[in-house]
């Protein structure tokens, strides 16, 4: 059960579901965040570490993704890369189902570390070439 979220001439840009999913719970904006943190991983490492898993049968291949996905070391996972894509990925798992997020709070810690960095937005992104 994978979502394609968009296809560029390059490659689809495939995520699967957040636990909740796997779990077949609703789901909330805590796990559109959760979901996001993942993009983030995949672009920042180039893959997500339950990409290389295949498994023939459906609800096996599911329930090691969804193992795999709650037993995540974020840190770990993002390891070597800006402290702010794990501290991100980790306010968003700690929310609450019904938690509102705070949006502001998440869009000043990357304006700050876009700032530390120097990086200016300049609209340019890699699929706009």
């Amino acid at each position: 059960m994978c979502f394609l979220l968009f296809h560029s001439h390059s490659f689809p840009f495939v995520v699967d579901p957040i636990v909740a999913a796997h779990l077949g719970k609703r789901q909330s904006r805590r796990d559109d965040l959760e979901s996001l943190g993942y993009v983030f991983l995949y672009f920042l490492k180039g893959r997500l570490p339950w990409s290389e898993v295949s498994l023939a049968d459906f609800d096996e291949h599911n329930n090691r993704l969804c193992e795999m996905k709650r037993a995540l070391d974020v840190r770990k996972a993002l390891e070597g890369q800006p402290p702010v894509f794990a501290d991100y990925l980790l306010y968003a798992r700690a929310l609450k189902y019904a938690e509102k997020p705070d949006y502001q709070r998440l869009r000043y810690r990357f304006r700050r570390y876009f700032k530390q960095t120097n990086t200016v937005d300049d609209g340019v992104y890699d699929w706009n070439g």
